[in-house]
């Protein structure tokens, strides 16, 4: 089909000065230039039914003269360190826009109604408050901060792999604590070493000054939940002397009872992925066709082998 060529026609305030483009859609598309100097690109049927007369300007100034839109002027006012020096062309929404000079010594260019909410300086304000923020305790990448935020996600975080044991039942943090750092640290000090981390004397206890202390992954075995007496081959024994006889890691047997194991598989050697076949239910295979048996994925299996879960447990889908 022909294109009428519009080279030349004045349309509204726009006079066409090339063809452009098509849209994807195939439509003509002419560029233009406005009076007020500026150029738009806009269909060729919008010039003809009259939806496009301008480049946006003479809707701008049908808002204004309308009382819809009216423009406060701003300049020499001041919002937070900013100073309106001049207004600025609109943006792309149409929304009022100045130029303003920070008491920095930077200019900004903001959206009129951001100015004293929004925005109150060319961002050295905010940059400042955030370094004031990190200087308050200097400690945001020790181990003590992370052991902070830790409680808070194992109490409050319902994603936490660990929420079912400290949050689903009902550990809270202390309110000095829940959103201080500073009150934290003051009350526990810092970690006698690397190896320590926060434990509460009280398991069925909350985080808070007096139940809680920085120990060790053997103290911690010692708490009353995983130092209970097991017996197997004959032995009563606690958590902590089993592990030791039969060679086993705390944090495997930590591991173990916190799942709720039988107490005969918890002291169990770990099994290791190179351990090419698994027995369940009196079935010997190899890992992979087990994991296909039971549609889980093998690497997770060989994951879970490799950490010290027995077959059974390995297998198994849903572990909480």
């Amino acid at each position: 089909m022909m294109v009428e060529d519009k080279v030349g026609i004045r349309y509204g305030r726009l006079i066409v000065i090339s063809r452009a483009d098509n849209t994807k859609q195939g439509d003509s598309r002419w560029l233009c230039l406005c009076d007020c100097g500026k150029t738009i690109t806009t269909k060729g049927r919008n010039l003809k039914t009259g939806g496009t007369k301008s480049c946006g300007c003479l809707a701008d100034e049908n808002r204004s003269e309308s009382g819809r839109k009216k423009v406060i002027d701003r300049t020499g006012l001041r919002y937070g360190r900013l100073v309106v020096i001049s207004r600025v062309e609109n943006s792309v929404a149409g929304r009022v826009k100045w130029n303003c000079l920070c008491d920095c010594g930077n200019s900004k260019i903001a959206i009129a109604s951001d100015l004293g909410s929004k925005i109150q300086s060319c961002g050295c304000l905010q940059k400042e408050s955030r370094k004031t923020s990190r200087l308050k305790h200097g400690m945001t990448n020790s181990g003590e901060y992370h052991a902070w935020v830790g409680m808070k996600q194992r109490c409050y975080n319902k994603n936490s792999h660990a929420y079912h044991n400290y949050g689903g039942r009902g550990i809270k943090v202390c309110d000095r604590w829940l959103n201080s750092f500073e009150n934290f640290i003051a009350d526990m000090g810092n970690r006698p070493s690397p190896k320590h981390s926060i434990d509460r004397m009280d398991n069925d206890g909350n985080y808070e000054h007096g139940n809680c202390r920085w120990s060790t992954m053997k103290e911690q075995m010692n708490n009353v939940r995983y130092n209970r007496l097991f017996t197997i081959d004959g032995m009563t024994k606690t958590a902590s002397e089993l592990a030791d006889h039969f060679g086993l890691k705390l944090s495997v047997v930590h591991n173990r009872i916190a799942r709720d194991w039988p107490v005969e598989d918890i002291f169990k050697k770990q099994l290791t992925p190179t351990s090419r076949y698994l027995t369940v239910n009196g079935i010997t295979k190899t890992v992979t066709e087990m994991a296909k048996d039971y549609n889980i994925d093998r690497r997770l299996v060989t994951n879970r082998l490799r950490r010290g879960w027995n077959p059974e447990m390995a297998l198994t889908k849903n572990t909480n």
